[in-house]
């Protein structure tokens, strides 16, 4: 079994770079914002026994890349090599990662291939070959799939690290050593992300802190104020503007934009129609993608503590047998 590698800061941010790729005689390149050579794409679903025959994504942007599902999920890993055409895929070795509490419970190799997908921990390393080369259809191709017990909020995550390859046509004509990575999110409560398929940018809100405990008096309110910002391009522009909503109707907000990214959002909670007690919700922060900050609530008693504890009264008092003796002498 190999030595695992922790995945590496996101590749995303490569893609900033101007890619001019020689391909077969011809030029790969989006000008301002270019395309990366190539990228892994991850599709989450539902188990499926057929996946490798039957691809359940056959575009790019068919690709579902989050849901709220957990449980028993299948992860599809494609690669997306949007430089090299329609090469055929002759070897792929590469990386993938999931959180350390989620379990693995099987992989499957697609097409035909010959090779493994090695697990160890919360890793698996991906090693195969195609000796049949088969091609790549509409721009992708299934490499395999593997399924896990999601258990909460994550992302799985494919990414090429020290030792990855990959080498398309037959015989080889290509070969590369990164690819950008690629992540599918599972058990999604709030916020996610996600990648457009031609990697024109996509704008990404992010609020901070993630989490707000609050304390209010039964009839009273309380105030928090967190930080939302905008990250990223869309296309050539640079992203603006956000909305932004509470799901639970005792948590309102109001705004100030502090510059032309970032974002003062003061929170305020009406516990005026609340019991004693716990509550949570969430303010969600919305452009392409959404950020959440959870808030956790507990109402207190008239007096602004929590209601005290009755003492027991004298029927519900421990009795000693000593004392139950006593009574009935």
């Amino acid at each position: 079994m190999s030595s695992r590698v922790a995945p590496r800061r996101s590749r995303y941010v490569r893609s900033a770079l101007l890619v001019t790729v020689l391909v077969t005689g011809a030029v790969w390149t989006a000008g301002a914002n270019p395309l990366p050579e190539g990228a892994f794409m991850v599709h989450v679903q539902q188990p499926a026994a057929t996946s490798c025959a039957s691809w359940p994504a056959t575009t790019c942007e068919e690709i579902t890349q989050y849901t709220s599902a957990s449980g028993l999920l299948e992860f599809d890993l494609y690669l997306y090599p949007l430089a090299y055409g329609e090469l055929p895929v002759n070897t792929a070795v590469f990386e993938c990662a999931w959180p350390p509490d989620w379990g693995f419970v099987d992989a499957e190799l697609c097409g035909g291939a010959l090779g493994s997908i090695d697990p160890g921990g919360a890793t698996a390393l991906i090693s195969a070959t195609w000796p049949d080369c088969p091609p790549v259809v509409d721009g992708l191709f299934l490499v395999g799939r593997v399924l896990l017990d999601v258990t909460s909020h994550g992302s799985f995550i494919a990414y090429c690290d020290t030792g990855s390859e990959l080498v398309f046509g037959c015989p080889p004509e290509i070969a590369t050593e990164w690819f950008l990575e690629g992540r599918a999110e599972a058990g999604v409560t709030c916020s996610y992300r996600f990648v457009d398929c031609l990697f024109q940018g996509v704008c990404q809100p992010e609020v901070e802190p993630q989490a707000v405990v609050l304390e209010a008096p039964a009839g009273g309110s309380a105030q928090a104020v967190v930080t939302a910002y905008i990250h990223g391009m869309h296309g050539l522009e640079p992203c603006h503007g956000l909305m932004f909503e509470t799901t639970v109707p005792w948590l309102d907000y109001s705004t100030e934009w502090v510059a032309g990214d970032e974002c003062a959002v003061t929170l305020t909670v009406d516990a005026s129609a609340l019991e004693p007690g716990d509550y949570s919700g969430w303010l969600r922060a919305i452009n392409e993608t959404v950020a959440c900050t959870h808030i956790s609530l507990e109402v207190l008693g008239a007096q602004g503590v929590p209601d005290p504890e009755l003492p027991p009264t004298e029927d519900s008092r421990e009795v000693s047998w000593g004392r139950v003796k006593t009574l009935y002498r």
